[in-house]
Order: C-alpha cells, then sequence, then structure tokens
C-alpha cells in the first residue's frame, strides 16, 4: 500500500491534524533554500502532484489542494479548488484552498498552513462562503500593510493541469483580461403620462434592468426583468421600440456575485464597461406591482414622468425617456369596414414621422411589417432607400451612386443631391474598401434634429475584365429579352 492510498484510508476528522503534523508549509527555492510559513509565491512556481507531496513533506497551499481534492473525489464528494491573490510593486501572496459538499454542507478542507480562512468551516450557502473566505484574506493582507489597493486582489476558480507553470496557467492579469464587458437590457415601461418606476433600498429612482441571460434576446431580457424586479408582466404585444441605448464604465471590485441564482461567478477586473440595450413599452392601464427583490427594492410604483425625471439623478436615465415618450404607438380604428385588410390596426409613427409600420392588425390577411406613408410632408421627413449597395469605387464615383439608391421627401418636396449632402453622413464608409458601413440620415423634426442610421455594403469589383461580365443578347422564347451583369456581380 502507498502513501496515497493510506491518506485514503484516514477519516475526513482526522485529516487536517495529519496535514498539520506531517507536511511543512513552504517551499524550497532553485537554490535549495527553504521559505516556510510565507504566503508569498514564486513566479516559476509548479504545484506538487500528491504523491510527489507525500515523498518532500513540504509544500504550499496549492499542493496540499491538489492532494485534498484527490482524497475528496476518492470519497465521492464535489470539490471546488479556488486561488486567492493579491500583487502590487512590492508584495506578492498567494493561497488556495479547496472546498468539498458533503452531506448536503460545504466544507472548507483542511490545509497545512496554521492561519484559519474561516473560524467556522462549515456553511448551507457556498456563495456565503466564499464571500466570507475572500474578505478574510483582504483582511489578513490589510493587518501585513498599510495603503492596500483593493483593485489588486484575484479570486477565481481554477483547475490545474499539472501541464506549466502554475501562475502562467492559472492567473492571467494581462491587460487585456482587466477591463471586463457586460451588457444589460433595460424595460421603459408607459402607461399615458406616468412610467413604471423602482426605488433602490437607497432611495434612489431607477428603470427595471439586468444581466442578458445566454440565449436571451435583448427584448426577452427587458421583459423578463421588468417582472423579476417591479412584479409587472409585459409582453412583445405591449413592445413600441428598440431605442439607442446607452453605456458607462466604473471601477469594480474584484469580486462579482451574481447572487440571485445558482451560478457563482468571481473574476479579476479593474474596469467595468456596461452596455445598457432599450427597450420602450406602452401598456393601456396600471398594472399591479410587486417586489420580488426586498434586498435591493422597496418600492414599484407607476410615477408621473416628471417627478421621475425630478427625482432620478442618472442623467442617463432621464435622457432615454425623454427619447421614450417621443416615440408613439397610433391605433387606428375604422368605423366603416372601408379598409380591405380589415377593421383597424395599432402601428409605430417613425421618429422621423410620415411613415406608419404595421405592428399588429385585425385581419386574416398578414401585412405585420407594412408601411403606410404619408401623401404630403408637413414636418419631418420621408426617407425611401432603394438600395443597400453600392460599387467599390472613388469616392465620387460611389457617393453619387448611393444618392441614387436614397430619396428624402421633406415639405420642400423631393430633394436634389445638393440638398440631400447636408443631411447624409457618409464619414464612416470607405467606397474604396468592401466592406458592411454605416450612414446617417439628419432631419429637422419641429425644432429638434432627430439622426436615423442605416447600413450599407461597398461591393468589390470582383467581375473587372471577366468575360462573364457582359450583355446576352436574345432569349430563347422572346427575342427581346437579354441580361446583363456589371463588375460586381449585379444583374442590370
Amino acid at each position: 500500500m502507498n502513501k496515497l492510498q493510506k491518506i485514503f484510508q484516514l477519516p475526513y476528522s482526522k485529516l487536517e491534524s495529519y496535514l498539520l503534523n506531517n507536511i511543512q508549509y513552504g517551499y524550497k527555492d532553485s537554490d535549495i533554500n527553504s521559505m516556510m510559513n510565507q504566503l508569498t509565491l514564486p513566479i516559476n512556481y509548479i504545484p506538487q502532484t500528491p504523491n510527489e507531496l507525500l515523498e518532500s513533506l513540504c509544500g504550499l497551499s496549492f499542493d496540499v489542494v491538489e492532494l485534498v481534492k484527490t482524497y475528496m473525489k476518492n470519497h465521492g464528494h464535489i470539490v471546488e479548488t479556488y486561488l486567492l491573490y493579491y500583487s502590487d510593486q512590492k508584495n506578492t501572496y498567494a493561497l488556495g484552498f479547496a472546498i468539498a459538499k458533503m452531506y448536503g454542507m460545504w466544507h472548507l478542507c483542511p490545509t497545512n498552513h496554521t492561519e484559519k480562512l474561516l473560524e467556522y468551516p462549515i456553511h448551507s450557502d457556498k456563495e456565503e462562503m466564499l464571500k466570507l473566505i475572500y474578505k478574510e484574506f483582504q483582511d489578513r493582507i490589510k493587518r501585513r500593510h498599510r495603503n492596500i489597493e483593493i483593485l489588486n486582489f484575484y479570486f477565481d476558480k481554477y483547475d490545474y493541469k499539472y501541464d506549466g507553470i502554475f501562475i502562467d496557467k492559472v492567473l492571467d492579469l494581462s491587460k487585456e483580461k482587466i477591463i471586463r464587458k457586460e451588457f444589460s437590457a433595460m424595460s421603459i415601461v408607459l402607461c399615458k403620462n406616468k412610467i413604471l418606476t423602482l426605488v433602490t433600498s437607497d432611495n434612489k429612482y431607477v428603470l427595471p434592468k439586468g444581466h442578458i441571460e445566454q440565449g436571451e434576446t435583448t427584448l426577452e431580457t427587458a421583459i423578463r426583468e421588468c417582472k423579476e424586479e417591479t412584479g409587472v408582466e409585459i409582453s412583445e404585444e405591449d413592445h413600441v421600440a428598440e431605442i439607442k441605448g446607452f453605456g458607462y464604465s466604473f471601477k469594480g471590485a474584484n469580486c462579482k456575485y451574481y447572487t440571485n441564482s445558482t451560478f457563482f461567478e468571481v473574476f479579476n477586473v479593474g474596469q467595468i464597461d456596461k452596455r445598457i440595450n432599450v427597450h420602450v413599452f406602452n401598456v393601456e392601464e396600471e398594472r399591479l406591482t410587486n417586489i420580488t427583490e426586498p434586498e435591493n427594492f422597496k418600492l414599484a410604483q407607476w410615477l408621473d414622468i416628471d417627478d421621475f425625471k425630478h427625482f432620478n439623478s442618472y442623467k442617463n436615465q432621464k435622457q432615454i425617456v425623454e427619447k421614450a415618450i417621443k416615440i408613439q404607438k397610433a391605433r387606428v380604428i375604422f368605423t366603416k369596414p372601408s379598409f380591405k385588410y380589415g377593421t383597424g390596426f395599432e402601428a409605430y409613427i417613425s421618429p422621423l414621422l410620415n411613415v406608419l409600420t404595421i405592428k399588429y392588425i385585425n385581419s386574416s390577411v398578414n401585412v405585420i411589417g407594412a408601411e403606410f406613408k404619408n401623401k404630403e410632408v408637413l414636418t419631418g421627413a420621408i426617407v425611401n432607400i432603394k438600395s443597400y449597395q453600392v460599387g467599390q469605387d472613388s469616392d465620387a464615383v460611389a457617393k453619387a451612386e448611393l444618392y441614387k439608391n436614397i430619396e428624402i421627401i421633406t415639405k420642400d418636396g423631393i430633394l436634389d443631391n445638393n440638398d440631400m449632402a447636408k443631411m447624409i453622413d457618409t464619414s464612416r464608409i470607405r467606397f474604396s474598401t468592401p466592406g458592411f458601413y454605416q450612414f446617417s440620415v439628419t432631419v429637422n423634426v419641429n425644432g429638434e434634429n432627430i439622426i436615423q442610421y442605416y447600413a450599407i455594403e461597398v461591393l468589390k469589383s470582383i467581375y473587372e475584365n471577366n468575360p462573364v461580365v457582359s450583355t446576352y443578347g436574345a432569349g430563347e422564347i422572346y427575342d427581346t429579352n437579354s441580361l446583363s451583369i456589371d463588375k460586381y456581380g449585379r444583374v442590370i
């Protein structure tokens, strides 16, 4: 029977005393100098396998973690391993630990270090247990040094495979990883002159929003988060539009918890960049609210929009609410069924006015998405895009082709190229380089400049000087039939 098998025969109650009495905490550097009872970690450190540790009888927490992990798995228990790390210009500390689930409870596994991470090593809530461990590690470093920077801490789960230097494999603190991007969806729910509002536990007036879960669309997230945070049920039928969202950045703590689910994540981050996707909803009557997260919010209510703008202290939220209330939903009811597609419909009004896009129609004929356009434009504009493609060419030639594909109608009639050039921004398009680009059209609507964005593809001239590019003559059936293909592969 080898040494590892003997360890397996130990009862769990005697494992800690064995580790403390038989395995010294420390390591030997490349010059065989002993470094005992320290939390420091050599840069080129490679953990020992359990068998190697039982031969050397000297190791760091990471060596013991591998031994304990093997012990726990041998006894059929779930085990997870974690890394605690702190580093600045003068100090570097690292500590590994394992937790195991036994008999429905989470246990902090024993180690060979005399300083304990938890006074009570058993907990029913894994997330709460990990929070306490992380806090104790931070406090331990703070007791040793002054002016500790919180952003220099790192805490994450790891699973080492014995195939490289430990720090390189487990800990990646490269600058590319310091900024974390997060994506959320927000719901703006309007009812006449009121808006659905949350009041946080610290008396801040906010709108419902939350993280986009895997597989969700931003609209699905907005609907779900509204229900979870306010208790108000909304649906896609209440959806008016998605409007341009906003983003912001803030310095983040290095440990983040998603305590509202079974998923737990920690990460190293110096800055969090958040992007908020915003969806606007409109309901006919106020719906019942019900706070489901009392630890975060103390009230959900329908608040007058003017009161919301007064109490809300976030500039970006005030701005998007201003945009939202300008988006209108039209409902057309025909008292006489003279409309051939039914007796009525609901539609969105374009931000440039003059165009209704059908959202719902009381008809067996599906024309959802169809557009109705004003015959006479009194304010705003109608923008018609005939094609979303132009051929690769010089700026002057390609831009002229683009303008041929755009028709802008205002109260002054159909604009010529000179007038359109004042409204169209093509600065983001490289007409000489194939690819997809964005351009915008700015229209003055009732004294305010409204910007609409469009996508365009610049086609590569891959058929230039190719014999397939030609005009083909008389057809098989009719002599007058012909087909022309240009150098971009388009039938013209």
